[in-house]
């Protein structure tokens, strides 16, 4: 329920590959609109050389069981810095769990389980020697 609640705070639901965005007005009620979009996306810090802040992406995700998410991280800037980062997916109990996703200079790629889980896909990372700004898209 704690993380129903969070969706909905946040505006968006991603479900099947569809958005789902709830522009909620404070008199007039819900008003709701389906979008097509593949991913949702985020911006984020690593830290030098210990994992910098959980940063959420814009939007939610409810699975399905076997369901996986992609993580497609991008680095900015042009230090040469190594960035690695770990993403938010879930076990088979429903609890959270922050799996490798990659180590790389440019652009970071890779699956998490996510089974039957609504919630807000989320990364960590941090990069050696130096920090670097970060873009990620999910879906």
């Amino acid at each position: 329920m704690k993380a129903m609640h969070k969706l909905i705070r946040n505006g968006c639901l991603l479900m099947s590959g569809t958005v789902l965005i709830l522009l909620l007005t404070e008199s007039a009620g819900v008003r709701v609109d389906f979008l097509t979009k593949q991913f949702c996306t985020g911006a984020c810090w690593a830290a030098p050389i210990t994992n910098g802040p959980i940063c959420e992406a814009n939007s939610a995700i409810i699975g399905s069981p076997g369901h996986t998410v992609a993580y497609t991280i991008d680095v900015g800037g042009n230090a040469k810095t190594l960035v690695c980062c770990d993403g938010r997916g879930y076990n088979d109990q429903q609890e959270e769990q922050w799996y490798g996703i990659d180590c790389a200079y440019d652009t970071l790629r890779n699956f998490v389980p996510w089974g039957s889980v609504a919630a807000i896909p989320a990364i960590r990372c941090y990069g050696t020697p130096f920090g670097s700004a970060l873009k990620f898209r999910c879906g």
